[in-house]
């Protein structure tokens, strides 16, 4: 950080140019290392922000934007072509920086001792020495492989049509099997405990429509995708999925319109069989909105979005219950059907 502040002109104000910046390093290296100087990257570094790289903002010679305090930038200063002992190498340091008052300082005070920071590469003869051997194995591997394996399905394995009626005749015994278990718990007072499945709204934050209308200005709002019903409590939309929902009703009295919705809770009849991840949470059971039937200045009737709530959750329901039903018509003729094969 030090040496950054001393040598360079990392601060901001009108006079400090992102070109004065790069025209310095350039300066640096012609005094101390003039053989590097042909070798010199054209930029080193660029201002990062809204995008990763800020193409506005690259630390060259030939850009004269000035440097402003909280800016963050990326050094990158490299040397590439140089030779050592018929070797060619390159050097590349890199450090993120943030402008400050008086000038940079480093956000990544990372090891930068050559042995922390030094990568070695195979050169082109000794990596195609290496490949060609590893493909010479690989060949012989592989052929040695394949003449095993055809070896072992000419001896021991059966043909695929024998091997597809094996397994058949396994899962069938399977389940028999499955069936005698279930037959003999029910004679034996013993009922099978089912896998109940939790029904879940949205599976994740990028399904909710928080972007619709109805939910920004705190309406009720069905989504039939979904079948949820995401309801405003205390000015949070909140969803409810359409089996919690134990039944719906409109009323109206005077200027309003009621609609009052009963919610499946634990230790109700309904919901003796639905599973709650917390028996012992707080509930609610009932949940009721009001809504004028009177015009508001713009027209409108604000008791005609409850009524059309209240027919769109009787139709979510109507499916849902229709769709459970073939459910459990599905399950019951799946397991009549493995009776004869007992």
């Amino acid at each position: 950080s030090s040496g950054i502040n001393a040598e360079w002109p990392l601060r901001p104000g009108e006079n400090t140019k992102l070109s004065t910046v790069y025209n310095k390093c350039a300066e640096f290296v012609k005094e101390k290392r003039p053989e590097w100087l042909n070798n010199f990257p054209k930029n080193i570094g660029f201002g990062t922000g809204i995008e990763f790289r800020e193409p506005s903002l690259l630390i060259g010679p030939k850009n004269d934007n000035v440097l402003k305090k909280n800016m963050v930038f990326i050094i990158q200063i490299g040397v590439v072509g140089l030779k050592e002992d018929e070797k060619e190498y390159a050097l590349m340091l890199g450090d993120t920086v943030v402008i400050g008052d008086t000038g940079a300082s480093v956000l990544t005070p990372s090891k930068k001792k050559i042995r922390s920071v030094s990568i070695f590469l195979k050169g082109e003869g000794d990596a195609e020495e290496e490949e060609e051997e590893e493909n010479i194995m690989e060949n012989i591997t592989r052929q040695s492989r394949r003449t095993a394996v055809i070896d072992n399905k000419l001896r021991h394995e059966p043909l695929s049509d024998d091997k597809r009626k094996e397994h058949q005749r396994k899962l069938v015994e399977k389940l028999n099997q499955e069936a005698r278990d279930r037959l003999s718990a029910k004679k034996n007072g013993y009922t099978e405990k089912k896998k109940v499945q939790t029904s879940v709204a949205f599976k994740n934050l990028q399904s909710f429509p928080s972007n619709d209308p109805d939910i920004r200005n705190l309406k009720i709002m069905v989504d039939k995708k979904h079948e949820s019903v995401i309801i405003p409590i205390f000015g949070i939309p909140t969803p409810f999925h359409i089996s919690t929902i134990k039944n719906v009703s409109k009323s109206e009295e005077g200027d309003y319109v009621y609609l009052r919705t009963n919610l499946n809770v634990p230790g109700t009849q309904v919901a003796k069989d639905e599973h709650y991840s917390n028996p012992e949470a707080t509930f609610m059971k009932e949940i009721t909105f009001r809504s004028n039937m009177r015009k508001t200045l713009a027209g409108e009737v604000p008791a005609m979005h409850l009524n059309n709530a209240f027919r769109i959750i009787k139709e979510v329901q109507k499916k849902f219950k229709q769709y459970e039903n073939e459910k459990k018509e599905k399950r019951s003729d799946c397991d009549s059907a493995l009776i004869p094969l007992l």
